[in-house]
């Protein structure tokens, strides 16, 4: 029998038992097969291979034939909770892997089964929770929770939507694989606040904008590369995930226009760069050309030791530096931060009266059937998007560059 043995920040996968020996250790402790495209398991290491390869050879013409094994059919009744959140990050990762989910989402998901699993229990059989079930664990978790020495805080409305959106998705997930046999019940009380509350709840909050000062107070007083970064934020609308993800390609310094896809969703976007910006960006681009690795990245922007400003964790590395710059201007504020240049650009562009444009600035997809055959917008238009916003902050006849 095959053993996994683990050390701190390093775990010995298993070797194959034999060289022809159809499974392969997992990541998660399990050993697994892709079929058809899915990677599906067949037990923990812990439990050896042979059981693994058992259960393998019980299922493998159903799983081959495209059907849910009768085996598990068989076991619906039994389902966990954890067994089936198990199954559905499986079925998520494989999703990353193929470039149809993002790590954030990823982790939105995973801490959400977590939280759920915390208060109804990993070994919960899944045909046992009610409605009444959800309708507690709502009140409970909605209460927040507090840090050490630290007072609860209760959750926003745009927080507890946001967790029953994502709280039902790996049902409908294992519905849809055949895991459970119809949808879960969640009952009337399980729901999103009502919308009226959510928009009241979102006028009493601040402004996610900057003023024309603090946005120059902000590029005046932020060095390499965050400079660059925030003329990014305020010329062209781009969000901390964006400026991680430029890559080299997509900037063109000599006509001044950047074409970069929304990593988040894929959606064209087209701007035409200042010529703050440029220069900015050409002074990183001489101070990024000494960094580790400089020669074989194709991002714009590295961090000091070559590594890019993109990160696995909740930790947003970018949202830490810019972070770090406004407290130091004193310019703190409740709910601002990186993104809120992508606000104050797209407001102070309205007057432009030009949506279709601002939109392909943006990354944002138009809406209507006129979308669908339109395939670009002309320059001139975008240009005059970024020349309204641009005067907003300079002023007419500056002469910055």
């Amino acid at each position: 029998m095959a053993n996994s043995s683990t050390t701190k920040g390093n775990t010995q996968k298993p070797p194959k038992p034999y060289p022809d020996f159809p499974l392969f250790p997992h990541d998660t402790k399990r050993w697994a097969k892709k079929i058809r495209g899915k990677t599906h398991y067949f037990g923990s290491w812990a439990d050896g291979w042979e059981k693994a390869y058992d259960t393998f050879k019980e299922q493998e013409a159903d799983l081959f034939a495209g059907r849910v094994p009768r085996s598990k059919q068989a076991q619906v009744e039994g389902l966990k909770l954890g067994e089936l959140y198990n199954e559905f990050m499986a079925a998520m990762e494989d999703r990353i892997a193929l470039g149809d989910l993002t790590k954030a989402t990823f982790d939105d998901y995973h801490r959400t089964c977590k939280l759920i699993l915390q208060h109804l229990g990993k070994d919960r059989l899944v045909s046992d929770i009610r409605p009444g079930d959800w309708a507690k664990l709502l009140v409970t978790v909605s209460k927040g929770t507090g840090g050490k020495g630290k007072q609860a805080k209760p959750w926003s409305h745009t927080t507890r939507a946001d967790f029953v959106v994502r709280a039902k998705v790996p049902f409908r997930w294992a519905r849809k694989s055949e895991l459970i046999p119809g949808d879960m019940n969640f009952g009337p009380d399980f729901k999103k606040p009502a919308a009226d509350k959510m928009d009241a709840e979102r006028q009493s909050k601040p402004q996610k904008l900057f003023s024309r000062n603090e946005v120059l107070a902000l590029i005046n007083g932020a060095s390499q590369p965050l400079k660059a970064m925030i003329l990014m934020g305020i010329n062209c609308g781009f969000g901390n995930g964006d400026v991680a993800a430029l890559p080299l390609s997509a900037i063109d310094l000599g006509t001044g226009w950047v074409e970069f896809p929304r990593p988040k969703t894929a959606v064209p976007r087209r701007c035409k760069l200042w010529p703050e910006t440029i220069q900015a960006l050409s002074e990183w681009l001489r101070l990024r050309a000494g960094l580790p690795g400089a020669n074989v990245s194709g991002l714009v922007f590295l961090r000091e030791d070559g590594r890019p400003w993109s990160s696995e964790t909740n930790d947003n590395p970018v949202a830490n530096v810019f972070s770090i710059l406004v407290k130091s201007l004193k310019l703190q504020q409740s709910g601002r931060g990186f993104y809120s240049l992508r606000h104050t650009l797209r407001t102070e562009a309205d007057p432009v009266l030009d949506d279709v444009a601002i939109d392909r600035v943006m990354g944002h997809k138009s809406k209507g059937i006129a979308a669908n055959y339109r395939h670009r917008v002309d320059d001139h238009r975008l240009e005059r998007v970024a020349n309204h916003v641009r005067s907003w902050l300079y002023g007419e006849s500056s002469n910055n560059a």
